[in-house]
């Protein structure tokens, strides 16, 4: 259905009612903790709404990038494509009839993909989101890193997880990715500052804090918090409150932070392989186990599985790293991550089985693993991740 909707251009303004709200607060945070209006945005995200208040705009620029966002991950499939089956299939020209075809069934794919499709429904700010980050993705595997750099920056604006990718690039050196991020934003906090204030900006502190001791328990949070609250009947399961979280429950707390802990700093790790650290495995790794690592991970912040998906296709022809269950293995993972399954509502109230609402979080830890097996992997990725200089030539005519 949120395929039928996009194409009838039916939206709703989950995003902007709640920024239209905070605008007008004097205290941008008042709505959240007085009126328990779930404004969990930085300020920096108020500019878009300052800036372009037309809610008939919104919806056409969130409708062009999901477009844009399924094109660019096409890119990056071709792309992958053309660098990983090049040792393994017979390169003569492929027939047009079959260029057509795979053509076809990639825009299926994409337009068929749950969280992106869902996040366009909603009208969710994360629709921009997710396209920036194909966008850059793309063009990371182009070697453009100042462009990957700035716009990494322009979404730490929207989501501040995302500033974990900058402190990764940093780490491996990235200086061009890193610069470029940091300047892009710390002109927009500059300048929402001068707009905002600056205890507005403090105040979006207590907010994360808030929203780090609760979280989600409603079936749509496909993440560790989201299951242990629902595995501890802590919340209601299937229907939304817009006005109020999860209790507080040490476990759920502690469980989360433990378990974010952890797939953050094992993803900051470097790789095994020298060849692999900074490259695209590298940085898949780190852009969902932070996805994976916020307490609160809606069914549309799996988004960023999409050029992931896309790039690992072709690159696991060429690297099965679980042998003939390889394709298979990912396969499942796209199943579970790209589409909706409401049969799974009836496990609520089931102890332990209920834990299978979260399909989409077993479907992303499937992918994130296997970005793990990769990167342990101690045979060099020069031949198999990045391309040589002839192939990004190509690439960029």
């Amino acid at each position: 259905h949120t395929l039928v909707e996009f194409v009838q251009f039916r939206q709703n303004s989950d995003s902007w009612r709640t920024m239209r709200a905070a605008l007008k607060a004097s205290q941008i945070y008042s709505v959240f903790f007085n009126e328990g209006i779930k404004f969990q945005y930085p300020p920096t995200s108020l500019l878009i709404i300052k800036f372009i208040p037309q809610s008939w705009l919104l919806s056409v620029i969130s409708w062009i990038l999901t477009i844009v966002n399924v094109v660019f991950c096409i890119k990056i499939f071709q792309l992958s494509w053309d660098w990983h089956t090049v040792q393994t299939i017979d390169r003569s020209p492929q027939p047009k009839s079959e260029t057509r075809l795979q053509l076809l069934i990639l825009c299926c794919l994409g337009f068929t993909f749950y969280p992106i499709m869902k996040s366009f429904s909603l009208g969710q700010v994360q629709t921009w989101i997710n396209a920036a980050f194909a966008i850059s993705f793309w063009a990371w595997m182009l070697q453009r890193k100042a462009l990957a750099g700035i716009l990494t920056g322009l979404t730490c604006c929207l989501k501040p997880q995302s500033f974990l990718l900058v402190i990764w690039s940093a780490l491996r050196q990235q200086w061009r990715f890193t610069i470029s991020a940091i300047a892009i934003l710390a002109v927009v906090f500059l300048f929402s500052i001068s707009l905002f204030g600056f205890s507005n900006h403090l105040d979006y502190l207590k907010v994360l804090s808030f929203i780090s001791k609760h979280g989600e328990s409603l079936f749509a949070n496909h993440s560790v918090n989201g299951v242990l609250n629902r595995l501890l009947f802590n919340g209601n399961n299937l229907t939304w409150h817009s006005k109020s979280f999860a209790p507080y429950h040490p476990v759920v707390y502690f469980g989360t932070l433990i378990t974010s802990l952890f797939l953050i700093i094992t993803s900051l790790m470097p790789p095994k392989s020298k060849e692999m650290r900074g490259g695209i495995i590298d940085l898949s790794t780190l852009a969902l186990s932070a996805t994976i690592a916020s307490p609160v991970v809606w069914e549309h912040h799996y988004g960023v599985l999409l050029p992931i998906y896309a790039f690992l296709l072709p690159y696991l022809v060429q690297r099965p790293v679980f042998g003939k269950w390889t394709l298979p293995y990912l396969c499942l993972s796209y199943v579970l991550t790209s589409n909706h399954f409401e049969i799974t509502d009836f496990l609520a109230p089931i102890p332990i089985l209920n834990i299978f609402q979260s399909y989409r979080l077993i479907g992303g830890l499937m992918v994130l693993f296997c970005l793990h097996r990769l990167r342990s992997a101690r045979v060099p990725a020069e031949k198999t991740e990045n391309p040589s200089p002839d192939q990004l030539r190509l690439s960029s005519d």
